[in-house]
Parts: C-alpha cells; sequence; structure tokens
C-alpha cells in the first residue's frame, strides 16, 4: 500500500519555567508554548497491544512518516486532527537517496 504525504500537523513547543517549587529543575511551559506547521507527512495507526492492568486509560500509538527532514524533538506534541500526542523517539535517516523523518506519537486518554 503507498503511502501519501499529504497531512499537515501543527508542532507544539513548550519553552521552560522555573518549577513550581523553585529549586527544582524547570518544566516544560506548555500554556505559551509556539506552534508550527509541519506539512508533507503521513500519520498512521501503529498496531501493537498495552497492558492497561487497573488502569481506566486508553493509550493510542501513531507514526508519522516525512520524506526530508523537519524540526521535531521528543519533547515536542504534535496536533493532528483535532488530537494532541506526545512526540516519542524521533528517527532521522539523512543517508541514501530519499532522507526521512519517523517518529513514533501517543495519545492517552482517562
Amino acid at each position: 500500500m503507498p503511502t501519501t504525504y499529504k497531512a499537515t500537523v501543527v508542532r507544539v513547543r513548550a519553552g521552560r519555567v522555573r518549577s513550581r517549587y523553585g529549586n527544582g529543575p524547570s518544566e516544560p511551559d506548555w500554556d505559551n508554548a509556539s506552534r508550527a506547521r509541519i506539512r508533507h507527512c503521513s500519520i498512521q495507526p501503529e498496531t501493537g497491544a498495552e497492558d492497561t492492568f487497573r488502569r481506566d486509560a486508553q493509550t493510542a500509538k501513531w507514526v508519522l512518516r516525512r520524506r526530508g527532514d523537519a524540526d521535531l524533538t521528543s519533547h515536542d506534541r504534535v496536533e493532528f486532527a483535532g488530537a494532541t500526542f506526545e512526540v516519542g523517539q524521533v528517527l532521522r535517516n539523512r543517508e541514501g537517496r530519499r532522507p526521512h523523518l519517523v517518529a513514533e506519537l501517543t495519545r492517552t486518554e482517562g
């Protein structure tokens, strides 16, 4: 099945603020995060199972693919189709004929 790269996602990047207790490491400031569009992406659900024993939560895993590179890190979030995803591992292949990016996305509800 061919992959189409027609989706546009929004990368959400938080700045850092002092911890609320004032003595720990800085924390992400999601309330004042910057946003940037990343075009020409493919977003696909990832198959697999997760043990949710004694939890009332559902976790959905997705994979973002893009030809070429993009400004995306594992500290960012991605907004797509009205949902917000945490970015996991970001893999970059800059060698060969077609450089590309693959990122794991996770969304937890509950």
